[in-house]
């Protein structure tokens, strides 16, 4: 599991520190949601991040994130407004997190 994220940071190395936006999709491997993991690279590598997409896909409905506390909650994620949303559709689990203004258009869409 802390392979995963070695090679992460190991590959962020080799992305330009002053990104502005970074997207990240990825599945079947539950250490993905680990905010704070992805607090410590991002304020490492990503200082000048401003925008972050991240989804993790998953069929495996057991591993739905129940956390009596959301850690996509802490005061880094609400100072750069990333939200933390779970959706389910059938047997598909998505997890993501978005800049607020992507939850308000889309919602805004929607109605």
């Amino acid at each position: 599991m802390m392979n995963t994220f070695n090679e992460l940071r190991t590959f962020s190395t080799k992305i330009p520190s002053n990104l502005k936006i970074l997207s990240v999709n990825c599945s079947k491997n539950i250490i993905f949601l680990d905010a704070h993991r992805w607090e410590q690279i991002i304020l490492n590598s990503y200082p000048q991040l401003e925008k972050f997409y991240f989804t993790y896909s998953d069929r495996n409905t057991d591993q739905i994130y129940s956390g009596s506390i959301n850690p996509f909650s802490s005061s880094f994620w609400i100072q750069r407004k990333w939200v933390f949303k779970v959706q389910i559709e059938g047997t598909e689990v998505r997890y993501l997190v978005y800049p607020h203004r992507y939850f308000q258009k889309r919602i805004s869409i929607e109605n």
